[in-house]
């Protein structure tokens, strides 16, 4: 699996391109019937680097057909942006978690286990204990028509998956820490040239002053480019 496994390439796409995936025939005719209503959306990837009416998507290898083997799907939500700094002693929180609690039992009937944050630091810390403990809660949590975050794409239930398949699952993630540290690297670093990018922004509508002073942030706050609102808004 790891060595088949391509990390994929950062792509520039035309939002219209993209927004047109929700109403294209084909794509829609090819789509089960619980998933039509879903759309593609929160397009702005300006933060990651995209201009104008630019997207950046993530060209990859089709890994949703295994012949003669299972195929899964896990959301891993935005594990990978919470699970902190461990190694500085930063820790992770899971937003998963909270929106779990604040859906239930308005939008769910089950409050999912799940914590993507675990799985992340599971599979970057080889810690296959940690990791199974995720693959369970994903499991259970799957028998819930409004969990969809574990998928079995290649037919069957996914609340079904044997427990010897699980420890499968396990070992083909942990075996692919480079591709997950890859993500954790691409987020990283797309949140750190935002805020440098923001920030050179903010201190460019000050003036460039050789000193900072009150007056300065105000100005560029509240002057005629409000930087400063565009940065709190990022």
């Amino acid at each position: 699996f790891s060595s088949y496994v391509a990390f994929g390439s950062i792509v520039e796409l035309d939002e219209q391109v993209v927004q047109k995936i929700n109403i294209d025939p084909a794509v829609q005719e090819a789509r089960s019937e619980d998933r039509l209503t879903a759309e593609l959306r929160n397009l702005d990837t300006s933060n990651a680097g995209a201009s104008g009416t630019r997207v950046l998507g993530m060209l990859a290898d089709d890994l949703t057909c295994c012949p003669d083997g299972l195929t899964y799907e896990i959301k891993l939500k935005v594990g990978v942006a919470d699970c902190g700094i461990p190694e500085i002693g930063v820790e992770g929180i899971s937003r998963f978690t909270l929106l779990q609690c604040q859906d239930f039992p308005k939008k769910r009937s089950f409050l999912s286990r799940y914590d993507p944050v675990e799985l992340f630091q599971g599979i970057l810390q080889g810690d296959r204990t940690r990791l199974r403990r995720q693959l369970l809660h994903l499991r259970e949590a799957s028998a819930d028509s409004k969990q969809n975050n574990f998928r079995l794409l290649s037919g069957g239930e996914a609340s079904e998956v044997s427990d010897a398949h699980l420890d499968d699952l396990a070992e083909v993630l942990v075996d692919s820490q480079d591709l997950f540290s890859r993500l954790r690297a691409v987020d990283l670093l797309a949140a750190g040239a935002s805020t440098e990018a923001a920030a050179m922004d903010f201190f460019q509508a000050m003036g460039s002053p050789s000193r900072l002073a009150a007056e300065h942030f105000e100005e560029a706050y509240e002057g005629k480019e409000q930087v400063g609102k565009q940065l709190l808004r990022r």
